[in-house]
């Protein structure tokens, strides 16, 4: 469902086609209902009913951003900007909403936690509060890991890796674009994997489809490329 429209004299061809799907950060699933926006003139909004969301916008620079609500509570948050040429075209941005646990109102998630009856006058409320707090704490820190590791990802260490993961049956060539996954963190883009391997994209790519097939990876559209993520598996 959009709201809002471009009212603008630039050719109709010029306009280009921006869509993409709002991405839970968790575990990467599809987020309903989330309120997709562009800083367009006039504004242009998008509710997002199945995660997917879509634009036709003129050539300029522009902010996407997307929120999710629950109980008019802010819980899930994602930006991306985006730069539109002439010419128009097709551009997918793709999103993954993060939890805003900067915003005071977020930590009313934390009161999830089953009451713990205790007969000092005034315990109930201490422990409940302490949980809250660790929780809250430990929240804020996954959040900043990922959102660090999200805008860069990790260089491939020197040294081998401690943990390796081995599949059972699995061809060495199969095997050797895990461990390159591994060894980045457990993601990474299709470009950098290609560089990293001595297979023709063509064969890199038919190698990620088999893998995808087997359950081992997943590949996200990220523009114009593929980010390809391990699966927790094994």
């Amino acid at each position: 469902m959009v709201f809002g429209f471009c009212s603008s004299t630039v050719a109709q061809e010029d306009f280009a086609k921006v869509h993409g799907t709002v991405y839970y950060w968790y575990n990467l699933e599809p987020l309903r209902n989330a309120i997709v926006e562009v800083n367009s003139t006039p504004v242009q909004v998008y509710v997002a009913k199945n995660g997917e969301y879509s634009f036709n916008l003129p050539p300029g620079n522009y902010v996407i951003t997307a929120r999710y609500y629950r109980d008019n509570v802010l819980l899930y948050y994602a930006e991306e900007n985006l730069t539109i040429l002439e010419g128009g075209g097709e551009y997918i941005i793709d999103l993954i909403a993060f939890p805003l646990f900067e915003d005071v109102e977020i930590a009313d998630e934390t009161n999830l936690v089953p009451s713990i009856e205790t007969p000092e006058s005034g315990g109930l409320w201490i422990i409940s509060a302490a949980i809250g707090a660790a929780v809250f704490i430990l929240a804020v820190g996954v959040f900043y890991y990922l959102k660090k590791r999200r805008k860069r990802l990790p260089e491939p260490k020197a040294e081998p890796s401690r943990e390796t993961i081995k599949y059972v049956g699995l061809p060495a060539d199969l095997q050797e674009i895990v461990d390159k996954i591994k060894e980045a963190g457990g993601r990474i883009t299709q470009l950098e994997l290609r560089e990293k391997l001595p297979y023709s994209e063509a064969k890199v790519s038919l190698m990620l489809t088999d893998l995808e097939n087997r359950g081992l990876i997943r590949r996200i559209k990220k523009g114009r490329g593929n980010v390809i993520i391990l699966s927790e598996v094994g």
